[in-house]
């Protein structure tokens, strides 16, 4: 009996976006979906195009550099970064 009360007394515009929020959950879902399939379709499209080796190289490559850089011998390592902050700190 509350929750009808309550309802009754939302205010109009209340009402009509408690209506609308279906309609436009479906609506930005389907945007979304034509969005993303869309951005699917040029990628495939560009793979075809260049080939799936060329494509992952170009794609991959800052990651992989990235990842080799983080293990490089020359590169401090955190724990080696923090201990020589703590040991200039104690001095």
């Amino acid at each position: 009996m509350m929750a009808l009360s309550a309802i009754g007394s939302l205010p109009e515009q209340m009402v009509w976006l408690s209506k609308s929020a279906p309609i436009a959950a479906r609506r930005t879902g389907a945007l979304l979906g034509e969005a993303l399939l869309g951005h699917y379709r040029q990628t495939l499209d560009e793979i075809h195009r260049t080939g799936y080796l060329r494509y992952w190289v170009r794609e991959f490559r800052p990651y992989l550099r990235a990842a080799a850089e983080q293990f490089a011998p020359a590169r401090p390592t955190l724990t080696q970064k923090l201990l020589g902050r703590a040991a200039t700190l104690e001095n």
